[in-house]
């Protein structure tokens, strides 16, 4: 007899779980830009940092996608700090003899622009 009742109520019990488990996660099969882009290998992009900036100066985007910037100063004297990557407001230090590689994910067409903010900052101020 208890082992009829074990039975049956394991059955309803299994029959039933489905319901006392919850809403599920829905399954969301929709591809995303952004996510293509961040799954896909970069675009290498190599800048040379030299007396007159970084060259080139402007990167072509085209819509979401991932860039790997190699910046190498050519000059120790060449945006002596950091390179400025003004539309994601992204800054980063390049040292002499030290190639670095940023790699951004882009949105949108358009173009990216690449400037020493030191030289800026510095052609700004007014020294007395």
């Amino acid at each position: 007899m208890r082992a009829t009742l074990w039975i049956a109520v394991s059955g309803f019990l299994l029959a039933s779980g489905s319901a006392y488990a919850g809403p599920g996660t829905p399954y969301d099969d929709t591809t995303y830009p952004d996510d293509v882009a961040e799954a896909s290998s970069p675009r290498r992009v190599d800048v040379s940092i030299t007396d007159h900036g970084p060259q080139p100066r402007q990167i072509q985007v085209n819509g979401s996608e991932k860039l790997e910037l190699v910046l190498k100063r050519e000059s120790p004297n060449a945006c002596r700090w950091d390179v400025l990557v003004t539309e994601l407001n992204t800054r980063t230090p390049v040292l002499a003899g030290h190639p670095v590689a940023l790699t951004l994910l882009t949105h949108g067409r358009g173009q990216l622009h690449l400037s020493c903010p030191a030289e800026d900052v510095g052609g700004a101020l007014g020294v007395p």
